[in-house]
């Protein structure tokens, strides 16, 4: 691509490009900046008549790269599991790393989605959907049988983790909790780094694993409690067999154990 093009050439390659970004961030479920990126750059160059040939190549050396990158990762995560082999044999016609990526969709798949903005993590949005459903139609399980033995009422570790939960799952203002709302403004800011968004994504996250790993402890404090009756024992148990599948669903386990060590 190294000779001059036209700019319906070039336009019909750049069509390619953008139908190659929307199939990598829905397969490998990334932020859909990365595709708004190229159209910024894109539009830079036809304003400053920059060589089109040589962008639209450095964009497709691009594309193979973040393709390259994202399946290298799953590969390597879907390794350090050891999947059986029999299970890599079923792979045959498709690409191992869609095939994980492809279970791990499905598996979040059941949760209800907290809309962000147009260019948040689609994991991120599942995940606080996921804590906000759970706050909604399970914690008050555990706020009842607690009130009822005065449990936890003048800890001061407990007032922590409810305000933390507040935070998380309560929409109060901007359409979003409050933990999301420094997300939600870098996302609406064009002054943003990408860097500074990924990193304030994984922190979500990882915060997500501490405060279902709080949740999880302060159940099984209840549930160890000596007057505790068997059925609320039982109630008690669905609550952290609910968490446990969250966890497994999203993959925090390793980043609760990140979390203690914060």
């Amino acid at each position: 691509m190294d000779k001059k093009i036209s700019n319906a050439e070039a336009e019909q390659i750049a069509e390619k490009i953008r139908k190659k970004y929307n199939d990598l961030i829905v397969t490998y479920m990334l932020a859909p900046r990365l595709r708004d990126g190229f159209e910024a750059r894109y539009n830079e160059i036809k304003r400053y008549g920059v060589d089109q040939a040589r962008f639209l190549n450095d964009e497709i050396q691009s594309l193979k790269a973040i393709e390259l990158k994202e399946k290298e990762k799953i590969n390597k995560a879907a390794k350090s599991k050891n999947i059986e082999s029999e299970k890599l044999k079923e792979t045959d016609k498709k690409d191992f790393a869609d095939k994980v990526m492809e279970d791990l969709f499905k598996k979040i798949e059941k949760y209800p989605t907290l809309f962000i903005h147009s260019s948040a993590n689609k994991e991120l949005e599942k995940l606080f959907g996921a804590l906000i459903d759970f706050d909604k139609n399970m914690w008050k399980t555990y706020e009842d049988i607690a009130k009822k033995y005065r449990f936890n009422k003048y800890d001061i570790a407990f007032v922590k983790l409810e305000k933390m939960l507040n935070d998380f799952t309560r929409v109060y203002s901007e359409n979003v909790t409050v933990r999301l709302l420094p997300y939600k403004d870098m996302l609406n800011s064009p002054f943003s780094k990408i860097s500074n968004i990924d990193r304030e994504e994984k922190l979500c996250i990882l915060e997500c694993a501490v405060l279902i790993k709080m949740l999880m402890d302060t159940v099984t404090a209840l549930i160890n409690y000596s007057s505790i009756l068997q059925n609320e024992k039982e109630k008690l148990l669905k609550l952290i067999d609910c968490l446990n599948i969250m966890t497994e669903d999203f993959r925090l386990k390793d980043l609760m154990t990140l979390g203690n060590k914060k």
